[in-house]
């Protein structure tokens, strides 16, 4: 066997020279041209990539070689490279032989079995392994030896298809897969919770169906069988890329269990593979793959073995149930390369221990949610990520400043939550565990009753073995339990209940939100005190330094000789703020150096330190020495410095509590309790109860009153009313809801009292993914941050080091020409070290005042933060600040038409007779809606809603040998029933129905005279979509449909073309309808008869014209485009795929909206140059002021000067963010004026041309158009 093109490779190399994201994106892109690279991955922060490749393909010198070219320098970071090879079955014994086989070969640094990924993952030494081949080739032997030991399958097997009732979760799936995997007959099982079938294999020499239903009985489930048969069995396994989420998996795993002969199927989205059992001779792997393919996904066939081989997977693959020994052996398969961090934790020692114990080692990977408090600047936030990245077990961290947010991903394997809140304490910053980003719900609550560990375990194995419970988590100090679960089986009062019947009553805990930190109020009043107290001192200070200068004496009044009385006063007021008024910028500096780290603090603390310590030496020297007069001194720098920083770092909080106000309004949406209510069959109510509204589970029937807010997202069963949706689509005009009306938890009930069926509750609500998605975007760094970030780093240390350098230069300046400093400089009476010592320690204090990297660091954020808040009030939901970044650039927005441009509900408007001799309006209806019953595609279901306004529905027919063609249309048998034809008691005729286009109507050797396909063409002009219909081989008739264009869709693409955006539609329509379409809404491209397959390659068709795409659609064959597209932007009204994959979501299904999202990010991303101007030129300007460079003209600033303009600064920016809560959302457009481009057509002619150049046919070549057909496309139809 061949396991070349089975396996991949990874390697990390080093880069250097990378300033900038443009730099990233041009290595990912070269790269990606190369044969054999399977994935790259470019971090600009850690200039290192990640490369995965095919070694027989490409060899990692020829990457390092293509890099260097680029202008940049690469490397390989470490000898060790990571090889892969997936295992579709092992046993555990099995496991461990291949592990120490492979361990005993000297370059094998490490090897594991990875159980995410099924594969078995070898680290080796290239410098001590000439080639990855000869790892290859000693699993190939191994396997190939184990093979000819093992026992083949006989023909003795059979298939049974059993209906499973009673299943609940995905545990109950692996439970009966589990279990019916130990038996010895059994060779296969696949379980599927969606059909509630299993599909087992087995040795009827053993045991029988029966026998099999019994065993899954007395699991708890109802079982019974629905098919059993003996047949010859094969096994397909497919790659599928452009998966992005669990909808796309389950719209491929619908799609081919539709197919007939289908067995199992069974997708992974994280191996992003597909496992398939199916009936050889009745269906091919080619035609599975034809089918994922039209549905908008690229699949690669990995193998089709024929099940009785002994060379294919004897398990469900995605559960990796072990089988016992003497089934067949396992085989390798292609699959992605695993963290790098899988490997750096593992000890090579530890690891041959683990061999011959037989144990795995695996990755966990979960995501926390850490709030963070005490964060300053960018300094800080650079600090945790630096220091946390580096603790084991920790995969990556994003810190948000102003949202005060943590996202951790890590390895349960290697450390816990509790670990990481601990790590984060010990660097000088408070953290507290908001919650998971795993999907799950998660509830906490107090639980009584807790005496020992032993309560503690029995509470954790019940709760876990209940349905419907991800997880479970007790702790015996505090008696609170963390329970995570899946809302659609269970619920917060099931919990409870279920804790109460184990003898622990249970409630909600109580604590406070820590998402409540957004409104700012702890810092703000911490912030508020510290500045009245530094005021209560500030106010003397200024009145000695006012009273000793409008006195001018030369003899000021003394204590002693020494010490004036201006000093001694200073010394009193600076003292209580030198202590307390600087304890807690002390106390972060000492926890930032202990971690060799430098903050903004560090830079307070060293400057009041530095005044107040050399005021009180100059004292101390002067009361020993006595001279006639006491030294200058700077004890006025303390109070005056913490006074400015307090009053700035307070009125700074107050403006980002108002950047994150448009979360905290939708925080704040969630209503407090809800009325639970039961019902009698008449719909009256006949028990009420307030509960608290964590409490609401799926399925619960709530009363809502007038005034309040809906709880959950829910449907009306009872009533009517008007609904304020306001802060959820930003349409501040009621919306009428009546009885079946999905209404949205958190809006508001305004008129009637209605009574609702909880839907959707907790994490799963529309609000709550909503507030999910602003939090994530305010949490991403945008590209343009990254510099800044970089920046904020080292501008601590060097601010540092100038302070020092100003201070060196001052005193070499003061000793080598004193007149520099003081021009009237009198030897017999100034002191010339006092003149010197004092202008160096005040320009270099000055220094450390003056500086700020808070300016630069909230530049972004502030405005990240303000802008998405505001499209979430508008209704456009930005998921970061990578995409709020590109979509300021997009030069071209791509339509989908139908459901898009399109209000999506295509409805018959004509019905067009060929010959009313061969069959009338009915038959036609009848037989038409008959065929489109098996079809999903958007005409079809307006054929059938035809059919139903038109004839009874129990005319329709049975349909047979069903073929579909995605593009072109569908080929049947329909059984014609008797109440159409009238033929009494004999057999109803099979008609052989062909419905689609014309160029379907050709392949299938259809006829079509001019004069019905100038009518047709006539319909066509008319932005209608019609599709023909042939009976028995001839033409019956056609449909003329037409869906409506949306109200704003005109207004939209005017909008847009003022913006010199370029608007391209793309549709599976004939050309003709399309170019109706698009003359009346004034589009300038229009790319016809695409289908779903290859919209992605016209995306990157114009991406590689140095375009940059945003892509708008709303179905699940939009979903590779939009992940595709530089932005991909999905209506909210679209399916949960589309939704998943896009990079902004539109609430509300207005087109309008993706004028303001662009618009949006236009003005977003010019705040934050003005606010990057503002920091970068206060700074520029400031620390040379500072530090002394305009004292030749008599300019020098004090150090309490310098802190009230470095308060000043940080307030500034924040302020500039502010000014984008003003923002309206542009006017609608009802025409375009050629304003800036005479030639837009010629521009648009071009754009056309270069895509169609570098793109192989986007169905131009099968366009309605056209008066002939290749002979080439009518084979194809033909075969299909």
């Amino acid at each position: 066997m061949d396991f070349n093109s089975h396996v991949t490779q990874r390697i990390v190399l080093s880069i250097s020279g990378m300033t900038c994201h443009s730099c990233v994106k041009s290595i990912q892109g070269n790269l990606a041209t190369l044969e054999g690279l399977q994935s790259i991955k470019v971090s600009l922060a850690e200039e290192q990539g990640e490369v995965v490749f095919f070694p027989n393909l490409l060899n990692y010198r020829e990457i390092i070689n293509e890099i260097d070219d680029m202008g940049f320098e690469a490397k390989l970071h470490s000898n060790i490279f990571n090889l892969q090879l997936q295992l579709q079955t092992f046993s555990i014994t099995d496991q461990n032989q291949l592990l120490q086989h492979l361990s005993e070969i000297p370059s094998v640094e490490n090897c594991c079995i990875d159980k995410n990924l099924n594969s078995v993952v070898i680290s080796y030494n290239c410098d001590l392994l000439d080639s990855y081949q000869t790892l290859v080739d000693c699993c190939s032997k191994w396997i190939t030896a184990k093979t000819n030991n093992e026992q083949k399958m006989t023909g003795s097997d059979n298939i049974a298809v059993l209906s499973v009732i009673g299943m609940t979760c995905n545990s109950c799936v692996k439970s009966i897969e589990g279990t019916l995997s130990e038996l010895p007959a059994i060779q296969f099982i696949g379980v599927s919770l969606d059909n509630k079938q299993a599909v087992v294999q087995f040795d009827k020499n053993q045991i029988n169906a029966a026998e099999i239903v019994e065993n899954i009985e007395d699991m708890g489930f109802d079982a019974s069988i629905l098919q059993e048969q003996t047949a010859n069995v094969a096994y397909t396994a497919m790659d599928i890329e452009g998966m992005s989420c669990n909808s796309c998996v389950q719209h491929i795993e619908k799609s081919v269990f539709g197919l007939s002969g289908i067995y199992y199927v069974r997708v992974s989205l994280q191996q992003r593979k597909a496992d398939i059992y199916y009936t050889d001779g009745q269906i091919t792997p080619e035609e599975i793959s034809e089918t994922i393919i039209d549905a908008g996904f690229e699949v690669k066939i990995l193998n089709n073995q024929k099940r009785l081989t002994g060379d294919i997977p004897i398990t469900s693959p995605s559960t990796n149930v072990q089988n016992s020994e003497n089934k067949q052996v396992p085989t390798i398969q292609a699959s992605t390369i695993p963290n790098a961090q899988n490997f750096q934790s593992l000890d090579k020692s530890k690891h041959k221990s683990n061999i011959a114990n037989g144990a795995k080692i695996t990755t966990v990977m979960k995501s926390l949610q850490v709030s963070i408090t005490g964060m300053t600047c960018s300094s800080c936030v650079a600090n945790i990520e630096r220091e946390i990245k580096k603790k084991k077990g920790v995969i990556s961290i994003a810190v948000a400043l102003l949202a005060e947010r943590g996202e951790i991903t890590y390895d349960a394997n290697l450390t816990n939550p509790a670990e990481i809140v601990h790590d984060i304490t010990d660097l000088g910053f408070g953290a507290v565990i908001i919650g998971s980003n795993n999907g799950s719900n998660r509830i906490e609550l107090s639980i009584n009753n807790i005496n020992s560990q032993s309560n503690v375990h029995e509470i954790e194995a019940k709760l876990r073995d209940r349905p419907g419970i991800v997880s479970a988590a007790v702790s015996l100090s505090s008696s609170d339990g963390i329970f995570e679960y899946d809302s659609s089986v269970t619920g917060v009062r099931d919990i409870i209940r279920a804790l109460n019947d184990l003898g622990y009553p249970a409630i909600v805990s109580t604590k406070d939100d820590p998402s409540k930190q957004l409104n700012h109020g702890k810092v703000i009043k911490r912030w508020r005190n510290t500045f009245l107290f530094s005021l209560i001192c500030f106010i003397p200070v200024v009145g000695i330094l006012i009273t000793s200068a409008a006195l001018k004496s030369d003899k000021p009044l003394m204590v002693f000789p020494g010490l004036s009385l201006k000093n001694l006063f200073l010394l009193i007021t600076a003292t209580p703020v030198q202590i307390f008024g600087c304890k807690q910028f002390y106390v972060m500096s000492y926890k930032a150096l202990k971690h060799g780290t430098a903050t903004m603090d560090v830079l307070i603390a060293m400057a009041t330190t530095i005044a107040y310590s050399y005021s009180i030496t100059v004292i101390i020297v002067a009361a020993v020495l006595q001279p006639d007069r006491s030294p200058v001194t700077f004890f006025e720098t303390t109070p005056m410095l913490v006074t400015f920083i307090s009053l700035g770092r307070w009125l700074e909080h107050r403006a980002k509590r108002k950047t994150s106000e448009a979360l905290s309004k939708l925080q704040s949406m969630q209503p407090v309790d809800a009325v639970l209510v039961e019902l009698n069959s008449d719909n009256q109510i006949v028990k009420e109860e307030i509960i608290p509204v964590s409490y609401v589970q799926q399925g619960d029937t709530l009363k809502v009153l007038p005034g309040a807010r809906i709880p959950a997202d829910s449907v009306i069963i009872e009533g009517s009313s008007m609904i304020d949706e306001s802060l959820v689509t930003g349409e501040f005009m009621s919306v009428s809801k009546k009885k079946d009306d999905m209404v949205i938890g958190g809006t508001i009930n305004k008129t009637s009292v209605l009574i609702v069926k909880a839907c959707r509750v907790g994490v799963d609500t529309t609000l709550s993914q909503i507030v999910r998605l602003v939090e994530d975007a305010q949490t991403s760094k945008a590209p343009v941050q990254l510099l800044a970030d970089k920046i904020a780093g080292y501008f601590v240390p060097a601010i540092i080091l100038l302070s020092i350098i100003t201070l060196v230069i001052w005193i070499c300046i003061g000793y080598g020409n004193i007149h520099a400093i003081k021009p009237d400089y009198d030897a017999s009476v100034d002191n010339k070290t006092e003149i010197i010592m004092e202008f160096a320690f005040l320009c270099s204090i000055s220094v450390l005042a003056i500086a700020c990297p808070c300016a630069l660091g909230l530049a972004t954020p502030t405005a990240v933060m303000v802008g998405t808040g505001v499209g979430a009030q508008l209704g456009v939901l930005i998921k970061g600040g990578l995409p709020l970044e590109i979509a300021h650039k997009v030069s071209v927005v791509i339509f989908d038409k139908t459901g898009t441009l399109t209000k999506g509900k295509p409805r018959v408007e004509e019905l067009m007779l060929y010959d009313r001799i061969i069959i009338d309006d009915n038959q036609l209806i009848a037989l038409a809606a008959s065929a489109e019953r098996n079809s999903e595609h958007p005409l079809a279901s307006a054929i059938v809603q035809y059919a139903q306004e038109k004839i009874n529905m129990s005319y329709l027919g049975k349909t047979s040998n069903f073929k579909s063609a995605t593009g072109f249309g569908i080929r049947c048998q329909v059984s014609e029933p008797r109440n159409v034809i009238g033929q009494g008691n004999t057999s109803p005729r099979k008609r052989d129905v062909v419905i689609g286009n014309r160029h379907w109507m050709q392949a299938n050797k259809i006829t079509v005279d001019e004069i019905f396909n100038e009518k047709v063409c006539m319909r066509e002009n008319n932005g209608k979509s019609v599709v023909m219909a042939a009976v028995d081989g001839k033409l019956a008739g056609a449909f003329a449909i037409t869906d409506t264009i949306k109200d704003d869709a005109s207004c939209a693409i005017n909008s847009l073309r003022h913006m010199n955006i370029t608007v391209v539609m793309l549709t599976g329509d004939n050309k003709k309808t399309a170019d109706a379409i698009a003359k009346e809404i004034n589009i300038d491209a229009v790319f016809a008869n695409v289908k779903p397959s290859d919209k992605i390659a016209k995306v990157k068709s114009l991406q590689k014209s140095k375009n940059t795409v945003a892509m708008v659609g709303d179905g699940i064959n939009d979903s590779p485009a939009l992940a595709q597209a530089d932005v991909g932007i999905a209506i909210g009204s679209g399916t949960d795929v589309a939704i998943e994959a896009a990079d902004i979501v539109l609430v509300k299904d207005k087109l309008m909206d993706v004028v303001t999202a662009i618009d949006l990010s236009r003005k977003t991303m010019r705040r934050i140059r003005w606010n990057y101007f503002f920091a970068i030129i206060y700074n520029i300007i400031c620390i040379p002021t500072a530090a002394g460079v305009f004292k030749p003209v008599g300019f020098v600033i004090q150090p309490w000067m310098a802190s009230a303009a470095m308060a000043a600064s940080s307030v500034s920016v924040v302020l500039s963010s502010l000014w984008l809560r003003r923002y309206v959302r542009p006017a609608c457009r009802t025409s375009f004026l050629q304003r800036r481009h005479k030639d837009k057509a010629t521009l648009y002619s071009k754009l056309i041309k270069s895509s169609d150049n570098t793109t192989l046919h986007y169905g131009s070549d099968l366009s309605d158009n056209d008066e002939t057909i290749s002979p080439a496309i009518t084979k194809h139809l033909l075969n299909v």
